[in-house]
């Protein structure tokens, strides 16, 4: 039987190779094996798992395991950048603000201190977002927003949200796009023109 290292290192082989999934189950079964004499620690299985469900965007899998590191290791500041990441990716950009703060606060680094930046664009453009969302919907006329509920089809004056994947280089780029209501009468008038001739 595989001791929790040599399952260890075969998962971050398979990691190496894009396998993520076979990575999970190995790294899931070194900490079945963990020893208290082991080299490596949950915290490390753990956050190697983590980097696995973040290629994955299995994001709350990927959240889970922050939160556990920091649960055995209060004090481990890899756990709460992890955490931010996560947390990030699911633009919750508050709360992975706190979580990136936490983790400079512990043990200062660049890379959290970039993610503190792009956190902090994200929040910025999130609640400038939000009060533009709603300057539309106060601005659209009642009838209208009636008749959009009643044809689901339809969302015409109303802002959609163009959401761009959000990779770990990446900071939220949200652009408001405006449809224009489909003309569906000039339709119906040359269907029937065309029928009476």
């Amino acid at each position: 039987m595989a001791t929790a290292e040599q399952l260890f290192n075969k998962a971050n082989e398979m990691f190496v190779d894009e396998q993520f999934n076979e990575a999970i189950q190995l790294y899931n079964q070194s900490i079945q094996n963990l020893l208290a004499t082991s080299s490596i620690t949950l915290s490390q299985l753990l956050l190697k798992r983590f980097a696995c469900f973040i290629k994955l965007e299995k994001l709350i899998d990927a959240l889970t395991d922050a939160n556990k590191v920091i649960q055995f290791e209060p004090q481990n500041s890899a756990g709460y950048q992890k955490k931010g990441i996560a947390l990030f990716n699911l633009k919750e950009f508050e709360i992975s603000l706190k979580a990136f703060e936490k983790s400079q606060e512990l043990e200062s680094s660049k890379i959290t201190e970039s993610w503190i930046q792009k956190s902090k664009l994200a929040l910025k453009n999130d609640k400038e977002f939000e009060s533009i969302i709603q300057a539309e919907y106060l601005n659209t006329d009642q009838s209208n927003t009636s008749n959009i509920m009643q044809d689901s089809d339809s969302i015409p004056e109303l802002i959609k949200v163009d959401r761009t994947k959000i990779s770990n280089d990446a900071v939220i780029d949200r652009k408001p796009i405006v449809r224009k209501k489909k003309n569906t009468n000039t339709n119906t008038n040359t269907n029937t023109n065309t029928n009476t001739n």
